[in-house]
């Protein structure tokens, strides 16, 4: 606007710096719509989700307040709530419509309940983008005369001015891979990995690649590890507790050694151990990565007795089927037992 810009054609958005495959092959067709498997591509907004917000008040024609955050006219809602009693329980249910860009809610919801916020992953995340950057445009009073499209070639051209730059450094980004275990970001990483590696397009398969390289440099055989994606949630990912071992003693004393473990969570103190080992004794004694799947439970990292050793760990539990067996709280209390073994004992 600062540019004497008032009118625009068509939203053109270059996404051919990534594969098209958003999602990959071997995650579970079930998963379609959660945030953790939210889809990956050059553009990404609000982590590829739309957020469902029931506020719990502002009831209108029977039905529960739901607002979507953000509202950029990408995501059509299905509101099919009902209002309950006051003081009875809520319980709402939220999710897409298959592949569609449909969200639907139903359930009831009781007057005065507390605020509650679901994460929704939206299908096709650049036209996501696309969408809201046409709003941003429009609430700043420059028309959108065109439409918004995809492109898969580069818009290499001379003529071309660039306005604005924006950068994440790595280590702002990693933290959230490591602490909160945030699947996009993972991905994202990962996929790039393959343009470091010399490929002209960011891809699962290049990621594979480069990973591949990357660790048989460090000295870890390749017959320890098959890596699939940069999550863990596909299932064909393959790894030793030793393999997991062996890398936290290599970056224990690599140069990027702080790097890595300040990436990782703290128990009692941050992400997902905030809860685990939380007590004087063992409370930050801990620095690990957490695991979860259907049926899977892991734990690796490094942990400081109180003798002053520190221990290269690493649990990787699984019930042998999935709906049968320990349940994931069991695994996890395990692990945190031995952690307080080795904190007390080690």
């Amino acid at each position: 606007k600062k540019r004497g810009i008032s009118r625009i054609g068509n939203i053109e958005l270059d996404s051919s710096r990534f594969e098209s495959t958003r999602y990959h092959p071997r995650w579970e067709g079930s998963d379609i719509g959660a945030w953790f498997a939210a889809e990956v591509t050059a553009f990404s907004l609000n982590d590829n989700c739309v957020d469902c917000v029931i506020p719990g008040k502002g009831a209108r024609d029977g039905k529960a307040q739901v607002v979507l955050e953000p509202e950029v006219g990408f995501v059509r809602l299905q509101n099919r709530t009902t209002m309950s009693q006051p003081r009875s329980r809520s319980a709402a249910v939220v999710g897409r419509i298959g592949k569609d860009r449909v969200l639907r809610v139903r359930g009831a919801v009781a007057p005065g309940t507390k605020i509650a916020r679901y994460w929704v992953a939206v299908p096709d995340p650049t036209r996501y983008f696309g969408h809201a950057l046409k709003k941003s445009l429009q609430e700043e009073g420059i028309v959108v005369g065109g439409q918004i499209l995809e492109k898969r070639q580069s818009f290499d051209m001379p003529s071309w001015k660039e306005v604005s730059r924006v950068e994440t450094p790595l280590m702002t980004s990693l933290p959230v891979i490591g602490k909160k275990s945030q699947n996009l970001y993972a991905e994202v990483v990962f996929k790039t990995l393959a343009l470091s590696g010399g490929e002209s397009q960011a891809s699962w398969e290049g990621g594979q690649r480069e990973m591949k390289n990357i660790l048989s440099r460090m000295g870890l055989s390749g017959d320890s590890f098959v890596v699939s994606d940069g999550s863990g949630l596909s299932r064909e990912n393959r790894v030793t507790p030793r393999a997991f071992v062996n890398l936290c003693r290599i970056m224990y004393s690599h140069a990027t050694r702080k790097q890595f473990f300040e990436s990782l969570s703290v128990s009692g103190v941050d992400g997902t151990l905030t809860r685990r080992l939380s007590d004087v004794g063992c409370k930050g004694r801990v620095i690990a990565k957490t695991g979860t799947l259907t049926g899977v439970s892991a734990l690796s990292g490094i942990l400081k007795a109180k003798s002053g050793r520190v221990y290269a760990f690493s649990m990787i539990m699984n019930r042998r089927k999935r709906n049968r067996g320990p349940s994931g709280r069991t695994f996890k209390n395990v692990q945190d037992k031995i952690c307080r073994l080795f904190i007390e004992a080690g």
